[in-house]
């Protein structure tokens, strides 16, 4: 079977229909990576794939035809990277919880005044800087000794009670710093002695790892854990390469093979004790570095289906994360989940599906407990303030909030002032969104129509000259939306985009910005979840939302730009939640 089609210059064309598709399908693809070298990746513009975009640039007998069928067979290639499942099921926990403990919290607790005398090196002593501290101990270090493990047994370490702390202040997952950059494992390692074994924590058998799994679950928390490739300071590892000078000068360098050898084990050991099911995610401190290839390839052998921490993506076949440049959790906009290998900050054309992760720290900047730390610095003591603000520029930004948790280093217990204030950090948000006043839908997702726009037609009027307006766009098919500018009005009147009047964007200085681009009323990307402020006059009110989207990277007509919600809070009364 051939198809006859008649060509511009008036001959016929004798084509297969399978080929017609392959010629098709050809033209959607260099469309696609034509348009990006055309336009860069911070062009944004609106979808090229149309018949009148299709006349005006290809050229061929077969235009005519081909135009009719952008019509009716449009073009679904799309020029953005989509995400896996399991990146989709990440974003929407949105606050998780990273446990920081280690002997290096019992280093660091030991501060003077009351300094034990047990053993603990100093950093440059544990870098290598000052060989006489690495031979003699330093008085004020912060990295354990072989010794300082043997003497060590905290008195109060529970992790069912971790756990709840972390649904305390609404974390929906944990994850768990199993190693850090001294080398010390939180479990029973068989690659080494300097771990939990060799403490007198349980007599030698505890293991934490496996402890705070079963906690986990247990809460209804998923769970995973931070592992380094990058730092290991017992086996002699800096910035991943061996030959530095190990935290026992005595012991012999490892070689390369040796040290990945190793660490491969130890990864197998740390998959092992989350079961069938796994771990959710797997964060590499400082990424993998040289050791990518290798670690890559186990990965895909030992834990499919972890999404994976500042990894390649071809890791797991869940996907990665991406650390998104600062540990303030202060997340820049405009914000992209889509990004590209080895870069913090996203990109709206970038090869792969990358969601940002923020995290943030409750003292000072201390990832370990220390008695030093008042955390007055982080508005811990006095006021959830801050914390609130770290919400707001995490998850109000489209990207998850990560707040770490540390643990006494003596106890194993979480201090009773932090406890308190995440505690006090979820109930100012609970006050926060207490006063939801309208919401789409469930499970009606709002389709942006031909003309770009996006329109709700609320059940009843909004009053209130301050409220909170909370986005969610669909990312199935990635993020699609770009520039937008929203249009409060009422239903009553006859939308006209040059008389329909702009919502009147409210402004949260250095948290939540009116717009954009305050000279074009913009907005720009939503994400999972964006959160953005209206503060109408007094007297003013509306029923009818329209998003207009100016441009978008949808990849055809039937991919268009979505949202899977709209909610809207009053915030009138809120001056006194945080």
């Amino acid at each position: 079977m051939r198809l006859e089609i008649e060509s511009n210059h008036g001959a016929n064309l004798q084509i297969h229909p399978i080929e017609l598709l392959l010629r098709w399908q050809s033209h959607c693809s260099h469309s696609a990576r034509q348009d990006q070298r055309e336009h860069g990746h911070e062009a944004l513009h609106p979808s090229p794939y149309s018949a009148l975009w299709y006349q005006r640039r290809v050229r061929g007998g077969m235009k005519g035809f081909m135009a009719v069928l952008a019509l009716v067979l449009p073009c679904t290639v799309t020029a953005v990277a989509l995400p896996t499942q399991k990146q989709l099921d990440w974003m929407d926990l949105e606050v998780g919880a990273m446990i920081g403990f280690n002997l290096q919290s019992h280093c660091l607790a030991t501060s003077d005044p009351g300094r034990s005398g047990q053993p603990c090196l100093s950093f440059g002593a544990a870098t290598g800087s000052d060989p006489s501290a690495m031979q003699q101990g330093a008085r004020r270090g912060w990295l354990p000794t072989l010794e300082t493990v043997q003497r060590w047994k905290p008195t109060d370490l529970d992790t069912d009670k971790w756990a709840q702390v972390a649904k305390s202040f609404g974390a929906k997952y944990v994850v768990l710093v199993a190693d850090h950059m001294s080398g010390f494992a939180l479990w029973n390692t068989a690659q080494h002695n300097y771990s939990m074994a060799s403490s007198l924590y349980k007599g030698g058998g505890g293991d934490v790892v496996a402890d705070l799994v079963a906690s986990c679950r247990s809460a209804g928390l998923e769970i995973g854990f931070f592992y380094s490739v990058h730092f290991n300071w017992w086996l002699g590892v800096h910035d991943f390469q061996v030959g530095h000078p190990r935290i026992d000068p005595t012991l012999p360098n490892l070689t390369q093979a040796d040290y990945l050898s190793a660490a491969k084990a130890q990864l197998t050991e740390l998959v092992s004790r989350f079961g069938e099911e796994g771990p959710f995610e797997i964060w590499f401190d400082g990424g993998t570095g040289p050791s990518a290839p290798v670690i890559g390839e186990h990965l895909r052998r030992i834990a499919p289906n972890a999404v994976c921490h500042s990894c390649y993506p071809n890791f797991t076949s869940a996907g990665t994360i991406r650390w998104m440049g600062n540990e303030d959790a202060m997340m820049p906009l405009p914000s992209w989940a889509a990004s590209s290998p080895d870069l913090a900050e996203g990109n709206p054309h970038g090869e792969i599906f990358a969601p940002p992760s923020s995290d943030a720290v409750m003292r000072e900047h201390y990832w370990f407990w220390a008695n030093t730390s008042t955390g007055a610095a982080m508005g811990l003591t006095d006021s959830p303030h801050h914390l609130v603000r770290k919400y707001l520029t995490s998850v109000g930004r489209s990207s998850n909030l990560i707040l770490n948790m540390a643990p006494d280093g003596r106890t194993g217990a979480v201090a009773p002032s932090d406890v308190t204030g995440y505690q006090a950090m979820d109930d100012a948000l609970v006050c926060l969104f207490r006063d939801q006043v309208a919401q789409t839908g469930s499970g009606d997702h709002l389709t942006m129509q031909q003309d770009g726009k996006i329109i709700w037609r609320l059940d009843g009027s909004i009053t209130s000259n301050n409220v909170s307006i909370v986005l969610r766009e669909d990312q199935t098919h990635g993020q699609l939306v770009g520039n937008y500018s929203l249009f409060c009005s009422h239903s009553s009147s006859q939308p006209d985009s040059r008389t329909e009047p702009h919502c009147e964007m409210g402004n949260l200085p250095g948290v939540i910005p009116s717009y954009q681009y305050p000279d074009q009323r913009l907005q720009t990307g939503i994400g999972h979840k964006r959160i953005l402020m209206i503060a109408q006059k007094t007297g003013e009110s509306f029923d009818t939302i329209t998003l207009h989207v100016y441009s978008h990277f949808a990849g055809g007509s039937l991919v268009q730009p979505s949202l899977r919600d709209i909610r809207i809070f009053d915030w009138t009364n809120t001056t006194d939640c945080y």
